[in-house]
Formats: structure tokens, C-alpha cells, sequence
């Protein structure tokens, strides 16, 4: 089907449903993961998503490229995506730091809370999609993304407080998904 051209109003039957898209009042280029190009990421006057990834284009169904522009503020005025590299630090919630994002190590038994808030605050630090998606796979396999967003954003995010030499980070507490992302 390829891209929905940016003028008139579209109906799509899928599987016996329809979809008015409307027109494409705001897009974004999206950096593939493996580097060769771009995906496109919609938004119509109907406030309907759309995607040039497969995901969209012959499912219909929200993919990680429509969820990072979702929930990237920065990336909805931009435009554009500059990713970030990622890596796992010694901090007591994510934190941008000369360009790159650090993580907290996850204790054993800590529940699902943390690893949830990073893969949120991963997500707003601008992290490559595929990077948050491994993340993703090894602590909610079977849980879809969007799930893990809107738990975050109704329960809040789990952040350690404070570090104590001997004991690490502790402290946890939940806070406002909208706070920043913390830069260091």
C-alpha cells in the first residue's frame, strides 16, 4: 500500500473493519535499525498513527516507531530522531550523560516496577528502538509495549533516591512520568 498521500480523506478496510485516516497533517523520519533509511511515522487530522514499517502498513497495529514519537515530547517537535547510545551505569534511574544514556542494574526480586520505568525512560532518552525492544524481551517478553508505558504512566516511575556507599542505591520511590529525563 505504501505511504497514504497527504491530501483528501482515506478509508481502509482491514480484516472487516474500517479505519478513516484522514489526512497526514504531521510526520517524522524514524532511522531504520540495520541504517539503510528511514520509516515515516504519521499523525492524521483524525488523530489516527500510521507508520511505513511493516508492523503498520499490513497489520494496522501501533509499532515501536509510532510509540517512540508518542512518547518522545522533544521528537514530536523535532521532526527528526538523533538516537542515543545506551548503557547500564551506576545510577539510581535513567540519566543522560555526555550523549549517552545510563541504566540502573536491576536487583534480583525487585518486581516489575524499575525495569518498566527504565524501558518508559528509555524510550524518552531517545534510545534506538531495537535497543529498547532487547531490553524489553528480557524482563516482559510476553507484555506488549504499550502496556508497559501506560502502566508507568498511571502508577508512576520507580526511581532510587539516594546512594549509600556500602549499600548501593536505595531509597526507591515512585514519582511523575513527567518529570525530565535526568541529566547528569
Amino acid at each position: 500500500m505504501g505511504i497514504i498521500p497527504s491530501s483528501g480523506v482515506f478509508s481502509n478496510s482491514i480484516r472487516g473493519w474500517s479505519l478513516t485516516i484522514g489526512k497526514w497533517v504531521k510526520k517524522w523520519s524514524v532511522p531504520r535499525s540495520d541504517g539503510v533509511g528511514v520509516w515515516v511515522v504519521s499523525l492524521s487530522d483524525y488523530q489516527v498513527w500510521g507508520c511505513s514499517c511493516p508492523v503498520w502498513k499490513f497489520h494496522r497495529q501501533e509499532c515501536k516507531h509510532i510509540l517512540l514519537i508518542k512518547n518522545t515530547p522533544a521528537a514530536q517537535q523535532a521532526g527528526k530522531i538523533e538516537y542515543r547510545p545506551a548503557s547500564p551505569g551506576n545510577v539510581g534511574e535513567v540519566s543522560i550523560k555526555g550523549g549517552v544514556v545510563l541504566y540502573p542494574l536491576v536487583p534480583f526480586g525487585s518486581g516489575p516496577d524499575l525495569p518498566a520505568t527504565i524501558i518508559f525512560d528509555l524510550i524518552r532518552a531517545q534510545v534506538q528502538p531495537d535497543e529498547v525492544s532487547d531490553y524489553k524481551r528480557k524482563f516482559f517478553r510476553d507484555t506488549a509495549l504499550r502496556d508497559i508505558i501506560a502502566h508507568v504512566k498511571i502508577h508512576g516511575r520507580f526511581v532510587y533516591t539516594e546512594f549509600q556507599k556500602d549499600q548501593g542505591w536505595v531509597k526507591p520511590q515512585l514519582v511523575s512520568c513527567d518529570l525530565p529525563v535526568k541529566t547528569i
